[in-house]
């Protein structure tokens, strides 16, 4: 009993981890993109253009969309093949999105890349296996180039070797085998 109860309350940390780890990434960015325009966007500066600002607030909203509906759908969110099923239920929609512009701002940029890598650790950690499922397909895919290549160079070692036995015996004037 007390065994099982261990292994229960050792999951459930796993998951809250999993679920802090994913998230809280995204919740720090959300605060530096709201600092960053307490910054850059008060009344007497004002600094940004308005495609930057256009920028940031489309990212802002993206953020707020995947932490609003974090919990509600991590595992269809970032897991890919659910991902994948629920893009073809719901195509139609997909038409209505507007790409989020890129800026020059390379600080704007930064937030974007970091937005796009809290997005990736979140599909790695809610995607069963993936890794795992990535590593094989490329261990394959190294193994039939690197087998291909072994075959290639051996074949043409062995053509070597029977023009050079060829050339011996033709010279010692014995019949070639």
């Amino acid at each position: 009993m007390f065994i099982a109860l261990a292994i229960y309350c050792w999951l459930s940390l796993r998951r809250v981890s999993k679920h802090d780890r994913v998230l809280f990434p995204l919740y720090q960015l959300r605060r530096d993109l709201m600092k960053f325009l307490r910054v850059n966007a008060t009344a007497n500066k004002n600094v940004l253009s308005s495609a930057e600002y256009d920028s940031i607030a489309r990212l802002s909203d993206a953020l707020d969309l995947a932490i609003h509906n974090y919990n509600k759908h991590k595992t269809m969110m970032f897991n890919l093949r659910k991902l994948l099923a629920h893009l073809k239920k719901h195509q139609h929609i997909l038409k209505k999105i507007e790409p989020v512009d890129m800026t020059d701002n390379p600080k704007i940029q930064i937030f974007h890349s970091r937005f796009l890598q809290c997005l990736a650790e979140a599909f790695f950690a809610y995607t069963p296996l993936i890794r795992s499922e990535i590593m094989l397909k490329l261990f394959m895919w190294v193994s039939r180039v690197a087998s291909k290549r072994v075959r290639r160079e051996a074949l043409a070692v062995g053509e070597q070797v029977r023009t050079a036995v060829r050339n011996k015996n033709t010279d010692d004037g014995t019949a070639a085998v």
